[in-house]
């Protein structure tokens, strides 16, 4: 069962035809959170623009029998980085968010797919929030992944405070803690995180393996003026702050799909968009 990871990055592949090229293709799973399956242009919204979105689903496939293998954070980003349904391996529970034991985490002896495509010659970087173990040995460094800016946790605001202690409860790059003045918003911190390593990797031309998890839009409801302006039209408060954090992540998208069409690199990579709590 360890190889279904290997199946469906296998599957891909052989569906695009970039199997057969001499040069490997870079792949990136970009991960909403808790985004409705409505939320988005290509699924009939009408009031929360997507373009962005909108123009990669036009331009490539959309799964619409496709679903998300778990409705709660954790268990869905340990079954999608697996490959397995994740009650086989005794995940299918959020890690408790006040009192998580030292062991508490996605099994190590669980194969994930940043493990696999790093014992396959990929460069591979974790962005954005993890959820899926407090410890040290549960974190993305030690778990496939040679680079990682992002968050340990469930949630934080999006200006990187957790009202948690220790400090490493913060935004973290390799394990080191990010100090809150370098932090503008989440959001936008995690697409330039993106974009600086695709510059990075196209110097070196290695093929990499980029998990962005944005932690947008799940909860605290926060977005900046420059997003909000976007969705003035929507009257309800609410939903109009959920819209902005939705366009922001969308035009973050944006910039890494530019970036990656500026290095070159748009033709030889595979691209996924999926939301942790519904595939969209």
């Amino acid at each position: 069962m360890k190889k279904t990871a290997l199946a469906i990055v296998l599957a891909f592949l052989t569906f695009s035809g970039i199997s057969q090229k001499k040069e490997k293709p870079n792949v990136i799973i970009i991960l909403s959170d808790d985004q409705g399956f409505g939320d988005v242009g290509f699924n009939g919204c009408t009031d929360i623009p997507t373009p962005n979105l909108d123009q990669l689903a036009n331009s490539g496939v959309i799964f619409t029998q496709g679903y998300a293998s778990h409705p709660y954070c954790s268990p869905s980003r340990a079954g999608l980085l697996t490959g397995r349904y994740q009650q086989r391996f005794g995940h299918e529970n959020n890690l408790p968010y006040t009192d998580a034991k030292v062991d508490d985490g996605l099994p190590l002896t669980e194969l994930m797919l940043s493990e696999l495509l790093q014992k396959n010659d990929y460069q591979t970087c974790a962005i954005g929030k993890w959820h899926l173990g407090d410890s040290i040995q549960f974190w993305p460094n030690n778990r496939g992944f040679d680079d990682w800016f992002g968050f340990w946790g469930g949630g934080m605001n999006y200006w990187g405070d957790t009202g948690k202690k220790p400090a490493t409860a913060g935004v973290l790059r390799d394990g080191k803690v990010v100090p809150r003045s370098e932090i503008t918003y989440l959001t936008d911190d995690f697409t330039n995180a993106a974009i600086e390593y695709i510059d990075e990797y196209n110097k070196e031309k290695k093929p990499f393996f980029m998990y962005l998890a944005y932690n947008a839009p799940h909860a605290p409801v926060q977005a900046t003026k420059q997003y909000t302006d976007k969705v003035k039209h929507i009257e309800d408060g609410k939903r109009a702050a959920y819209a902005a954090m939705v366009v922001g992540m969308d035009a973050g998208i944006g910039k890494v799909i530019a970036k990656l069409k500026e290095t070159g690199e748009y033709d030889n990579t595979l691209i996924f968009f999926y939301s942790d709590n519904g595939v969209i």
